[in-house]
């Protein structure tokens, strides 16, 4: 079981990750960044959604459902963030 807790960090941590700039060395390998970044949110994306689809979250920690929202802000963001990088990779 994964707590809300941890899911919302790494949702978070992704979405970081995914809007987060290039430093001038990575601007040689900007595809092959890109390419790892979009397989990360993915597999990111896809076990949140199986934890979320199995109810497989403990959501004991947040009674107000303050994480609860936060989620499912961020799912949304980065499913549109994924999509837009199948788009832009060709995937």
């Amino acid at each position: 079981m994964m707590n809300a807790k941890e899911l919302r960090n790494d949702l978070e941590e992704t979405m970081d990750m995914l809007v987060s700039n290039y430093t001038p060395a990575q601007w040689d390998a900007k595809n092959e960044i890109d390419i790892a970044r979009y397989k990360e949110a993915k597999k990111v994306y896809e076990e949140a959604e199986d934890a979320i689809g199995l109810c497989e979250i403990d959501w004991s920690d947040d009674p107000d459902d303050e994480d609860y929202e936060a989620i499912s802000q961020l799912m949304d963001k980065l499913c549109c963030e994924i999509e837009m990088m199948e788009e832009d990779l060709n995937i």
